[in-house]
């Protein structure tokens, strides 16, 4: 008798070792699905204005901000502030991320060093009637502009106009208590210095000052082995220009991991070239 039962509590046994998997596949799957859901970002409402209306709107809100700091008016998104040393750029731009629809707008700053050389490994900037035009992607020195309302945002969703009327007025505070600052704080040739030779950036927004806070693209190899030593050739530093331009020159290109040198196209090394012979002048004749 308990051998006919063993094939009947084997068969049970076997069907209890299935359900049971299935019960695990189950909970492994739903588990699975709740560390995606928690992941991923939260699920933003479809786009309902479009891009040229968003840019509109929020170039008359910083239109009239800049024109009083200097800015000339908008040219499509951008909006340029020529100076004899540098150029600083304010820009509308819009993102297509996960996060973000394509036409969620982002501020761009940017200063671009009129001194110095563009960096020969990127685009160059356009020039339009004898002026230089960069692009906030273009400059040498950046800021991520972090949301005052969402610090860990760098875009607005604009689903109706009452999230446009938010984000234009969110976008002019940004621009006077965030940007402007930063243009000022930038304004000190010694810092700049400082920022090319040392300073570490913060493009995930770390500082605890909102002034510096994003600021980056200065700790590139070009920009530590050749605009450093342009700045310092701009503040009478003839020694230390020297010391940084002279082993670029020698080398003919700039130097990258593992000691392997990149060369510099002829214009580049033409400016580098001409630089360390104005610091050794001013070596020589103040000595």
């Amino acid at each position: 008798m308990l051998i006919k039962r063993a094939p009947c509590l084997w068969f049970f046994a076997n069907m209890l070792h299935k359900l049971q998997r299935g019960l695990m596949t189950r909970m492994l799957l739903s588990n699975l699905s709740n560390m995606i859901s928690r992941l991923l970002p939260a699920r933003t409402p479809p786009q309902s204005l479009e891009r040229k209306a968003v840019r509109k709107a929020v170039v008359d809100a910083l239109e009239p901000l800049l024109l009083a700091q200097g800015f000339s008016r908008f040219e499509g998104s951008i909006a340029w502030r020529h100076s004899a040393q540098w150029i600083d750029v304010v820009e509308i731009d819009f993102i297509d991320t996960v996060s973000y629809r394509r036409d969620s707008p982002t501020l761009g700053v940017g200063r671009y060093l009129a001194f110095a050389p563009h960096d020969p490994f990127s685009r160059a900037p356009k020039v339009v009637q004898g002026q230089l035009c960069p692009t906030s992607a273009e400059c040498h020195l950046r800021k991520v502009m972090s949301r005052i309302e969402e610090p860990q945002a760098t875009s607005w969703v604009v689903c109706d106009e009452r999230d446009l009327l938010d984000c234009c007025a969110e976008a002019q505070r940004m621009l006077q208590e965030r940007a402007l600052p930063w243009f000022v704080w930038l304004d000190d040739l010694d810092t700049v210095l400082k920022l090319l030779r040392k300073g570490r950036p913060d493009v995930e927004g770390n500082s605890r000052d909102p002034v510096r806070r994003g600021t980056w693209n200065y700790d590139g190899y070009f920009s530590r082995q050749v605009v450093a030593g342009i700045a310092a050739l701009r503040l009478g530093q003839w020694g230390l220009c020297t010391e940084i331009l002279a082993p670029v020159l020698e080398r003919g290109g700039i130097e990258v991991r593992n000691k392997k040198v990149i060369p510099l196209p002829p214009p580049s090394l033409a400016i580098v070239r001409k630089a360390l012979e104005a610091a050794n002048l001013r070596n020589l004749t103040s000595g």
